[in-house]
């Protein structure tokens, strides 16, 4: 039988990838706030995180095996306009989302946070456990809060989760991130600004390799309670080496700014990962590249 999964944020970038690519593996029903893909790819239903009662339409579902949180507020700069969406999605829409948990029995819950609760400023990989939280950022304060209301519901009801923190996500029909970003100045001969000549250290982990990792996590059997895990990519790069790598990619000439602020670090530790889900098969930086960049032109 299939395991019945519910993704909440279906047509997010991770949700969308994720249905599209196992909505014949699972049974899968998906949530969407105001665009939805269809019924071809499971069964969606319109829902509002920042409502009274988002849920109402699935009161009368089975239980779902797991629950994957890939819902995140649309505006998440860090404009004090945004603050109130952030909250109302991140925090609010998350409790209600374990409310209905509770009421649905669901067994387990995948909690998509980021890497960006670690202090970016430390020149070495982030620990689930030994390094230090910063919660400079709107949007940082908003996942870490989601990851401390996770855990406290995990001791009061019968639910299983697991918190990952994700690193720099890239990958095909991607927007306003890091290495899309990137792309885009190169293909539209527009300059790249890099701080202290480098512009950050990173480990990206590839939207294809990030979605086999939540179907790994699906179908191995959680013994824990709560845990918290980082999601990265198996290779630390500098950015202006991807850049360059882009550029070759795509034949175009990238242009770089240089600015005197210090470079920044994303930098996961995956060791606790290698552990849990051992022998993951990560797609080489480039060829991933490759697939992006052949995607782009062909638009």
């Amino acid at each position: 039988m299939k395991k019945k999964i519910l993704v909440i944020g279906g047509t997010s970038y991770v949700g969308l990838n994720f249905i599209k690519k196992y909505f014949q593996t699972y049974d899968l029903t998906y949530t969407y706030s105001s665009k939805t893909i269809g019924n071809q790819y499971g069964k969606a239903f319109e829902i509002n995180l920042t409502t009274e009662n988002p849920f109402f339409l699935l009161e009368k579902k089975p239980s779902f095996d797991y629950v994957i949180f890939c819902a995140q507020a649309n505006k998440y700069s860090q404009e004090i306009e945004n603050y109130k969406n952030i909250i109302d999605v991140n925090i609010s829409g998350l409790q209600k989302s374990l409310d209905f948990c509770k009421a649905n029995k669901a067994k387990n819950l995948i909690y998509l946070s980021s890497g960006s609760v670690y202090d970016g400023s430390l020149k070495k990989p982030s620990k689930e456990i030994s390094t230090k939280i910063s919660l400079e950022s709107h949007y940082a304060f908003s996942k870490y809060m989601g990851e401390k209301i996770c855990e406290h519901y995990s001791k009061k009801i019968n639910i299983k989760v697991i918190v990952l923190r994700l690193f720099t996500i890239y990958g095909e029909n991607q927007t306003g991130k890091v290495v899309a970003k990137m792309k885009c100045n190169i293909l539209n001969d527009q300059p790249i600004i890099l701080n202290n000549g480098i512009g950050m250290y990173f480990t990206p982990i590839y939207i294809k390799d990030l979605v086999k990792i939540l179907s790994k996590f699906i179908e191995k059997k959680n013994s824990t309670i709560f845990d918290v895990i980082n999601v990265s990519g198996n290779k630390m790069y500098k950015l202006n080496e991807v850049c360059e790598m882009i550029a070759g990619i795509t034949g175009r000439e990238v242009k770089f700014k240089f600015s005197s602020t210090s470079e920044s670090y994303a930098v996961g530790s995956i060791n606790k990962f290698k552990k849990v889900i051992p022998n993951f098969k990560f797609t080489p930086l480039k060829l991933a590249l490759q697939s992006i960049c052949k995607t782009e032109i062909v638009e």
